[in-house]
């Protein structure tokens, strides 16, 4: 929701939330499990009880006009951090997926549709600083930190810095979006954020 917030420079006005837990217990290994590890059939589990949501719908409704909907899941077997972004106009679209973060995919409604790599003129001039690699050298999710601290670090010092990080404003708007969410799912309705 920040990111399409950020994107299309509008906030999230209203909403409409539905949040479930679809798995009502869960299995919690009695023991150390080292990451990546493979199963260990010699393993114990406890069953517990999940008392929180995963999985979220939300309706979105932007400051600009523009709507949205956001779908969020913890128990969505062959996925493991897929951050889809999508937006899509009249005339054109674009999608982004975490799972694929060098490519840019382009919807034309009168034309071929376009996959732009990384570093390439089709993701544009503002790109190139917020690349420290060459194409066909990834970048990612840690990247993600080191570019956001370089911001930061710009602006206290003083330097030429977009504002590419969240403000306290911002903080404030995500905690009013997530009540709104809490709200409108458990009213069963639209909510104003």
């Amino acid at each position: 929701m920040d990111t399409v917030s950020f994107i299309l420079g509008a906030k999230i006005t209203s909403l409409l939330a539905d949040l479930q837990t679809f798995h009502k217990t869960r299995k919690r290994p009695l023991g150390e499990v080292q990451t990546f590890a493979k199963a260990d059939a010699k393993m114990t589990f406890a069953t517990y009880r999940v008392q929180t949501d995963d999985f979220a719908s939300v309706l979105l409704q932007f400051s600009n006009g523009a709507r949205g909907n956001l779908a969020v899941s913890q128990v969505a077997a062959g996925r493991k951090n897929c951050i889809r972004v999508e937006i899509y106009g009249s005339q054109k679209s674009a999608w982004w997926c975490s799972e694929e973060p060098e490519v840019l995919h382009f919807g034309n409604r009168d034309g071929a549709n376009e996959t732009a790599v990384r570093a390439t003129p089709a993701f544009g001039d503002g790109a190139a600083g917020l690349m420290d690699y060459p194409p066909g050298h990834v970048e990612g999710f840690p990247d993600t930190f080191k570019m956001n601290f370089r911001a930061i670090y710009t602006a206290i010092a003083g330097g030429p810095s977009e504002h590419l990080f969240a403000s306290v404003s911002d903080g404030h708007q995500e905690v009013a979006v997530c009540e709104a969410i809490l709200k409108s799912s458990h009213n069963r309705k639209w909510v104003n954020v």
